[in-house]
């Protein structure tokens, strides 16, 4: 009932990585440091260039602040970035444009993990590291759904996860 799968690996040193007070999440500011130490923006910025030269146009970019979505929204064309501080009537657009797409990728921060439906996705990439197994789970979810128009799903990795929870 799921789309095949391919996945995509990348090294990521976890050793900067702490957890917060509840030791369910590591904390916001050591994911920053950690991305920001190993250039994982940069190397996210490349990939997602490559893939639309390549033609894969509906990515779906988790990535370590809103800060960062914001910034490869605006140097990468075609693009657009949500966060929980995105108005309801402008999430609305921009989930409509990446749909029917004129918009190719969405950079987020904190939505889409859970309740976005669109199984024509192609391809998820995961810009941070996270340590919740149903947080990994929902947003490999996003791409696994079946669409006849879609070979397979597409999962990027840039910090570990696969690693640390496993191929769906």
């Amino acid at each position: 009932f799921w789309s095949p799968m391919e996945y995509e690996l990348y090294d990521f040193d976890e050793s900067t990585l702490r957890l917060n007070s509840t030791g369910a999440e590591f904390t916001e500011e050591s994911i920053q440091r950690s991305i920001k130490e190993q250039g994982i923006n940069n190397l996210i910025y490349k990939r997602v260039k490559k893939l639309n030269k390549d033609d894969v146009k509906r990515n779906l970019i988790f990535c370590d602040s809103v800060e960062t979505a914001k910034k490869l929204s605006n140097v990468i064309p075609n693009s657009a970035y949500l966060s929980g501080e995105t108005n309801s009537k402008l999430r609305e657009e921009i989930i409509y444009k990446f749909k029917t797409g004129e918009i190719w990728n969405v950079f987020n921060h904190g939505v889409l993990s859970t309740g976005f439906d669109y199984p024509e996705l192609q391809t998820v990439i995961m810009g941070r590291p996270t340590n919740s197994y149903a947080s990994y789970y929902q947003i490999v979810g996003r791409v696994v759904r079946i669409h006849e128009y879609k070979s397979k799903g597409f999962f990027i990795d840039f910090c570990n996860n696969v690693k640390r929870f496993g191929r769906l």
